[in-house]
């Protein structure tokens, strides 16, 4: 959880002095987004769920990247254009660090590494998938839930109008949720290696320091 909250803290910060120096509420839905950003991290976060949590987590799960997409509210507007740039960067790089930190939790769930691999790529994909349906379609998680067979009514005559766009939309972003998750995994293994290994003095022996001191 100390991994989100830099970014976070920092996104929040950010949206706070816009707020507070344009006296205006333009970006006010970022924060709203970003909550729902939240929600699959709370999900994930206990140590044991059956199948009704890991839907309500597949569900909200997009809303994490999601925030991606935000950047198509960019225009000139009473803060510099500089800064906005940089403040929906660091809520779309907070989603993202969220959507990973999430996935990691209920990715290590599944026992076998084949069949881990298969469900952080079947999320992935699904979760980019989901990001077209959010973001051209204005569906949300819980239109899933309360209007089932409406919703999949429309996103199945979408598919059909529009098959390029959906197959891009979800590879693309299918795709950096993917590359980022594979890039987080892989610094925090490294990081619980090197931290190990400075432990046991880097190759598993006492550190040489200790034995300096010994023969003294």
């Amino acid at each position: 959880m100390r991994t989100l909250a830099p970014p976070v803290g920092f996104a929040v910060a950010l949206l706070t002095f816009r707020m507070a120096t344009t006296q205006t509420t333009d970006f006010a839905f970022l924060a709203w987004n970003l909550a729902l950003a939240l929600v699959p991290v709370a999900l994930s976060a206990p140590a044991r769920g059956g199948l009704p949590r890991l839907l309500a987590w597949w569900l909200f799960f997009p809303n994490a990247a999601y925030l991606v997409t935000d950047l198509v509210h960019l225009r000139p507007r009473q803060m510099p254009y500089w800064f906005d740039i940089g403040m929906m960067a660091a809520f779309a790089w907070a989603g993202l660090v969220a959507a990973s930190w999430s996935l990691e939790r209920m990715a290590s769930r599944v026992e076998r590494a084949r069949p881990r691999a298969l469900f952080v790529f079947a999320v992935g994909a699904s979760g980019g998938f989901a990001i077209w349906v959010g973001r051209f379609l204005r569906l949300n998680s819980w239109d899933a839930l309360v209007q089932p067979q409406t919703t999949l009514e429309v996103i199945a005559r979408a598919v059909t109008a529009r098959p390029t766009q959906a197959v891009g939309v979800t590879v693309l972003f299918g795709g950096m949720m993917l590359v980022v998750h594979a890039t987080m995994t892989r610094q925090r293994s490294g990081d619980e290696v090197d931290g190990a290994q400075r432990r046991r003095g880097g190759d598993g022996r006492v550190p040489s320091w200790r034995l300096t001191r010994a023969r003294r």
